[in-house]
C-alpha cells in the first residue's frame, strides 16, 4: 500500500493525433469553462475522499480492502469525465489493486 514503486512510473510523453485534434478545444476554453471541463463529473472531491478514506481505513484495520455498492457505482457510471474525476476515478482503481 505504501510501497511508491507503485506510483512512480515513467512517462512517454508523445505527441499523437489525438491530441493535436483536441488541442484546439483546449486552448479556446474560457476561464469559466476551462474549469468546468476539469472538475465536471463524478466523483468529486467529497466522494472521492469518502472511497478513498474506505480503503484506508480497511487497509489499517488489517480488511480485505473491498469497495461499497457506492464507490463501485461512481466507477462504473457512464459519462465522459476529464481532469479531476478521471483521474481519481484511476486513483481509486489503483489503490483497490494494491
Amino acid at each position: 500500500f505504501m510501497n511508491s514503486d507503485i506510483w512512480i512510473r515513467p512517462i512517454n510523453w508523445h505527441r499523437t493525433m489525438v491530441m493535436q485534434q483536441f488541442r484546439p478545444l483546449i486552448t479556446n476554453l474560457d476561464n469559466m469553462t476551462a474549469e468546468s471541463f476539469i472538475f465536471d463529473g463524478i466523483p468529486q472531491e467529497n466522494e472521492s475522499d469518502y472511497c478513498l478514506l474506505q480503503m484506508i481505513k480497511q487497509h489499517l484495520n488489517n480488511k480485505f480492502c473491498q469497495l461499497s455498492n457506492e464507490c463501485a457505482d461512481i466507477l462504473l457510471m457512464k459519462e465522459t469525465p476529464h481532469g479531476y474525476p478521471i483521474t481519481h476515478r484511476l486513483l481509486i482503481i489503483q489503490l483497490a489493486n494494491v
